[in-house]
């Protein structure tokens, strides 16, 4: 099994340490979330993942398209009763491990709804509590504003419909 099939394996499953077996002890993650750090080695990536798992369910893998050295995986998945679409890439060393995973992901409210629930979830992994509180907050409003443009102002700009 490739190290693309363990991670596909492992995140359908939600299987922290198998998806961390298939990483290069250096690997670096690229959040959807946000360009403000990046996750690296397997600890960082590993804490992730828990938290991921723990707020994310109905992995679903729909495409996998492969390079020598890289992949592009499209998921599905569901976030506080959001779909997420996502997009991984996959670039793997010189030994075939995942040295690099950058996502992205749509429609803005599913990444709202993982912020609001990712963020609080990871900082109690981290052992701090009182910013979990902080990102709750945080999240909860960030989440409001996106369902409730997504829902009544991003459709007035949508192309005209004939009745």
């Amino acid at each position: 099994m490739t190290a693309i099939d363990a991670w596909k394996a492992a995140g359908a499953a939600g299987d922290v340490a198998s998806a961390v077996a298939a990483l290069a002890a250096d690997a670096e993650l690229i959040s959807p979330l946000t360009a403000q750090f990046t996750f690296r080695g397997r600890g960082e990536i590993s804490q992730l993942l828990e938290a991921v798992f723990e707020v994310v369910s109905d992995y679903r893998y729909e495409r996998d398209l492969r390079g020598d050295r890289e992949a592009f995986l499209t998921v599905r998945a569901q976030v506080r009763g959001v779909e997420l679409h996502e997009v991984q890439h996959l670039e793997l060393d010189q030994d075939g491990a995942i040295s690099r995973i950058t996502m992205a992901g749509r429609p803005l409210p599913a990444l709202t709804a993982l912020t609001r629930a990712l963020g609080p979830a990871l900082s109690r992994r981290q052992g701090n509590p009182a910013v979990a509180r902080k990102l709750t907050l945080a999240g909860a409003f960030l989440d409001a504003v996106a369902r409730t443009g997504d829902a009544r102002y991003v459709p007035l700009a949508g192309p005209p419909r004939s009745p």
